[in-house]
């Protein structure tokens, strides 16, 4: 798939995705979420929330957003009638919550040191909300409605005008004052909030998100190129608390979206992102070292997504994490992703590995690939991985026994029992090697394998011949040999 249309439409899926991640560990939350604002004050506060027509037994999830994931706060039961209550403790952060009801139904609201009422029915949660408690929930929603609404208008009044190009023609006069009247009104809120709410979670967010006026007579390339000046103008890449919210992760998808035109070849499309990348990351860097650190990983993982891998080289050239941020593993996950994006490059020679058999037998990696080779590491609890795998295994089989390639399967299984009964049940009959280390391998640490599966085409000699993605390029690489 062209990279533009498939940025394009990955673009206008990236944050939904956010609702697909859920991490059911509070434990497990980013340690900088023990962060704790300034106005915390040792007070108790509430959230209650009644759900009319609520099933009986079902129960509901209290999830914290941080960034593009969805942390499990506590899981909810309601009483007979569908009234859920939680209270919230020092441990808490101050940001955007969510009320899960189920996969599809739920209500974000924002936690700052005030108790939270809401009221909805089951059967239709966005039109019968009703927030009862909790000033900056209901500024949230103020804010998010009228920005969908403006933009709806906005966009149907552009449509217009595109169709209708005299300036003199009535219903061209129509459009240009629908559009302007809907910007009005979103600039509207947007400065009532900053005037009276300016140092409030909700201050900070419609700070950082607001949408700069534009003109809808201007051409794509101008209103762009306007926007890309003035859409971080505002953004505060010091305050730590915006990573409580989906805030900066939104914001960066908006962002990058400024650097797409369908127009563009792929090596022009990837040299705009380079650009957007440089923008985002420099900005960035003068700011707080944990938003750094979040802004660095986010664009990581969106081009790796869009398999934009000019992009991931340029990014991880240019930029590191000296600093580190105060998690760890966190830290040393994003160290890993760049290095491991320096080390895999077509053409770049890997360093030799140790490898164990089934028998436990040591020896490594010049000694195993002869000729061509598919490298693999996976793991038996990965799903992508044995999906898979079986299909690498009826492609290898096809070979009969004069074989022109080979596959050294590396898994990082940490019980060995579970690894070999795995290969043994699905007849895994090429070279596979397990340490029992899992991410503490050193065969692992030293490639900084920070995902599983990854594969790699090894020629002999252990050069880098290519970096297939999925089994279509597996395919497409065998007919080269």
């Amino acid at each position: 798939m062209n990279l533009v249309k498939y940025f394009l439409m990955k673009i206008q899926h990236i944050y939904a995705l956010i609702g697909l991640f859920l991490m059911f560990s509070y434990a497990c939350q980013n340690s900088n979420q023990q962060e704790k604002s300034d106005k915390k004050t040792g007070e108790s506060y509430q959230l209650q929330a009644k759900i009319n027509n609520f099933p009986a037994k079902q129960e509901a999830y209290l999830l914290h957003i941080y960034g593009e994931d969805l942390l499990i706060v506590d899981t909810l039961q309601s009483n007979i009638d569908g009234k859920f209550i939680f209270n919230f403790s020092q441990k808490e952060s101050i940001g955007m919550y969510r009320f899960l009801i189920d996969n599809e139904k739920y209500i974000d609201f924002i936690f700052n040191d005030e108790n939270i009422v809401l009221n909805a029915d089951y059967q239709n949660i966005d039109e019968s909300l009703t927030i009862e408690k909790s000033l900056e929930t209901k500024l949230y929603y103020e804010y998010r409605n009228q920005a969908m609404e403006s933009e709806y208008i906005k966009a149907q009044a552009s449509k217009m005008l595109m169709q209708i190009n005299d300036e003199k023609d009535a219903q061209h006069k129509v459009a240009l004052a629908t559009f302007n009247e809907a910007q009005a009104a979103y600039q509207k809120v947007v400065q009532q909030i900053l005037k009276q709410h300016s140092e409030t979670y909700i201050g900070k967010i419609v700070a950082c998100s607001q949408i700069p006026n534009t003109n809808p007579l201007w051409t794509d390339t101008k209103r762009n190129a306007i926007l890309q000046q003035a859409m971080l103008e505002n953004f505060n890449f010091s305050d730590t608390s915006l990573l409580h919210s989906s805030t900066i992760a939104k914001s960066i998808v908006n962002y990058l979206s400024l650097y797409v035109a369908e127009n563009m070849s792929v090596a022009e499309q990837e040299k705009a992102f380079m650009q957007a990348s440089d923008i985002l990351l420099n900005k960035a860097k003068k700011g707080d070292n944990e938003v750094y650190a979040f802004v660095l990983e986010y664009l990581l993982s969106s081009f790796s997504k869009l398999e934009a891998d000019k992009v991931l080289e340029h990014i991880a050239e240019n930029y590191d994490l000296q600093n580190g941020c105060s998690n760890v593993e966190k830290s040393r996950f994003i160290q890993d992703k760049l290095a491991n994006i320096k080390l895999f490059r077509i053409g770049n020679q890997l360093p030799n590995i140790q490898l164990f058999d089934e028998k436990e037998t040591e020896t490594d990696l010049t000694k195993t690939v002869t000729k061509p080779t598919l490298l693999i590491f996976w793991a038996s609890w990965c799903e992508h991985c044995t999906e898979i795998l079986p299909q690498i295994k009826a492609l290898y089989e096809t070979q009969g026994s004069n074989k022109k390639w080979e596959v050294v399967a590396v898994s990082l299984d940490e019980d060995k029992t579970i690894w070999q009964e795995f290969i043994e049940g699905g007849n895994y009959t090429w070279f596979n090697s397990c340490d029992g280390k899992s991410w503490e391998g050193e065969s692992v640490k030293s490639l900084h394998i920070y995902a599983t599966p990854v594969m790699l085409w090894l020629d002999n000699e252990l050069v880098i011949k290519d970096l297939p993605k999925n089994v279509e390029d597996i395919k497409r690489y065998i007919t080269t040999l």
